[in-house]
């Protein structure tokens, strides 16, 4: 659901005091120097998203939600003792995504919205921040995917009719960082390489782990790059051609909702600094939920060494997630397996 005019519905507090020049159009002529003081919130204040979320907020909370504590847009509420009568709130500004086994409940709430604040209902969930959402209701599965995404994006740097690569690293070829660059260097450059490793970094968080190596190498280039990192980021574009449709799965048919953490590390990898590779994959129910490729902050002196502080890192990671999923009901959860 779509909140219409979020930020229009907060009041300013009684602590800030905020004043703004008369809008064109509707200066008094007999007082044209004269400013108003905001008693609501209006966009364009660099307050107003907060003043916006305190409120909505307040109201969820005052109906029965609880926020989870190190998710602040994160809210459940459990209605009644079984596993169907719960429902989420997902917030991100004034889009809600809502979840529950129980139709009834969402229609509930969707009514409580309305009362409160100008709502538009958007129906089924297909599409939110550039990942596309597709439900087989017959088969109880879900995909994830940023198909479009990566379409705009081929389209956007001039591939979109390039021949599609089977993987998105060349083996055995090592970037070199060129001398720093200025900002007035990178800004004449003729590809926007910066623009482009952003892209990607944006799958890599969405729906795509298994290029999360190959942009954590161009990353490390973004104000010492050449042609050759420009040309090692478009293969990734290329690769990403054949592979469009690829995302996360998830399968609700699962007998057991299972918590597995995996980890690995390339020792000594990088040559010149001679730093590890730590590598994670945390999975529930058979879906990737979090992943990561990143140097290790210290110089591993043995492969049982960098194996162990990738480790360290995974359970990190899942000891984190697991605040969530303590927090979400299910009926079928396991214990976790590294």
């Amino acid at each position: 659901m779509d909140v219409h005019t979020a930020f229009l519905n907060g009041d300013m507090p009684a602590d800030l005091i905020l004043y703004m020049r008369q809008a064109p159009g509707y200066v008094l002529s007999e007082n044209p120097h004269k400013v108003y003081q905001l008693v609501k919130s209006i966009y364009g204040l660099k307050q107003a998203p907060r003043i916006w979320y305190n409120l909505l907020h307040k109201f969820l909370t005052s109906i029965g939600f609880e926020r989870c504590n190190k998710e602040y847009c994160l809210y459940v509420q459990k209605v009644g003792d079984s596993n169907d009568d719960w429902l989420i709130v997902v917030v991100y500004v004034d889009d809600l995504t809502i979840v529950s086994r129980n139709a009834q409940l969402v229609k509930n709430l969707q009514v409580e919205l309305n009362k409160r604040f100008k709502m538009q209902d958007l129906g089924d969930l297909h599409y939110i921040l550039k990942m596309e959402v597709k439900r087989n209701r017959v088969d109880k599965t879900m995909s994830l995917s940023q198909t479009k995404y990566i379409h705009d994006l081929l389209a956007k740097f001039g591939v979109q009719d390039s021949t599609a690569v089977s993987t998105p690293q060349v083996v055995g070829v090592d970037l070199v960082a060129e001398a720093i660059m200025t900002q007035d260097e990178i800004a004449k450059q003729p590809y926007d390489y910066r623009g482009l490793v952003g892209s990607l970094q944006y799958l890599v968080r969405g729906t795509r782990p298994d290029i999360a190596n190959a942009v954590r190498e161009l990353s490390k280039f973004l104000s010492c790059y050449n042609k050759t990192h420009w040309d090692a980021a478009l293969r990734i574009l290329k690769y990403l051609k054949g592979t469009s449709s690829y995302g996360l799965f998830i399968d609700g048919k699962m007998a057991n909702v299972s918590y597995e953490v995996y980890t690995d590390a390339s020792f000594a990898s990088q040559n010149n600094e001679r730093k590890s590779i730590t590598g994670y994959l945390i999975m529930i129910a058979g879906i990737c939920i979090s992943w990561c490729s990143s140097k290790q902050a210290c110089v591993a002196k043995s492969t049982a060494e960098s194996e162990i502080i990738a480790l360290s890192e995974g359970v990190k990671e899942s000891e984190w997630l697991s605040i969530y999923r303590d927090g979400i009901p299910s009926d079928k959860a396991n214990g976790r397996m590294v």
